[in-house]
């Protein structure tokens, strides 16, 4: 939701999902092409070789269980005085999401 905001700001952004679907989602925006690098992966289970200057999400950390373990392996993700945005809900009792929703 704000690589296309954020594109113009930054050489290259890479976007890391679970989800195929997502990533192409936003490969799929025009603004975007030749910007975005995607990468389908768990980083909870498999991390990525790469350390970044600013790491983002908007609305997904909530949908992660061990949260705790999320936050522990985006700090090993950042370079020296890099940055983390995170947008979340607080807590998700069920309501965002339609009852479809995965």
């Amino acid at each position: 939701m704000i690589s296309s905001h954020v594109a113009p700001l930054v050489n290259k952004i890479i976007a890391v999902d679970t989800s195929e679907e997502m990533l192409n989602k936003l490969l799929s925006k025009p603004e975007l092409h030749g910007k975005v690098e995607a990468v389908q992966q768990n980083i909870l289970d498999q991390p990525i070789e790469q350390k970044f200057n600013l790491m983002m999400s908007a609305m997904a950390v909530h949908h992660v269980e061990d949260t705790s373990k999320l936050i522990k392996r985006f700090a090993k993700h950042l370079r020296p005085r890099a940055m983390i945005a995170l947008a979340d809900l607080d807590k998700e009792d069920g309501s965002f999401h339609p009852q479809e929703a995965e």
